[in-house]
């Protein structure tokens, strides 16, 4: 409590002319005291990975696509990439905070676009599978990205 305390009235005199960036540098390295981050959220999206379903399985991504500094996003894509063998379907869900946006069977390469998006609503895209048994499986690549359309 006390350091950010300290924090908070360091950056108060800073921005009113009362301490110079030096002089708090030296107070903060004169009282021991390690500087403290806050990681913010990230907003607008680019992601991708790898993906290999077999029954049962799945995975989600979930983000925010309004930016803190920029303009906020209001679409994105989810592009699917299949791998050449697939013998099961991908499942690829939507969903929002006000539940259930979007859903759609893969089989093979696909965009799938989502437009006018609130940037403060929370999207999760699940991936998962029809598999029925442990024969079946499906693998490739997607790309999850945000963009002002």
């Amino acid at each position: 409590m006390k350091k950010k305390f300290l924090m908070v009235l360091m950056s108060a005199m800073m921005v009113t002319g009362n301490m110079s960036m030096v002089h708090a540098a030296e107070y903060e390295n004169e009282t021991n005291m390690e500087a403290e981050y806050i990681e913010a959220e990230p907003r607008g999206v680019d992601r991708n990975g790898n993906y290999s379903l077999s029954v049962g399985q799945s995975f989600e991504e979930s983000f925010k696509v309004g930016n803190f500094i920029k303009e906020d996003h209001n679409t994105f894509n989810v592009k699917v990439e299949v791998d050449s063998g697939a013998t099961a379907t991908l499942i690829v869900t939507i969903t929002s905070k006000d539940g259930f946006y979007h859903t759609q069977k893969v089989t093979s390469d696909t965009t799938i676009t989502i437009e006018d998006c609130d940037p403060d609503d929370k999207y999760t895209v699940k991936f998962s599978t029809n598999a029925k048994n442990t024969s079946e499986s499906i693998s490739g690549k997607y790309y999850i990205t945000s963009y002002i359309s």
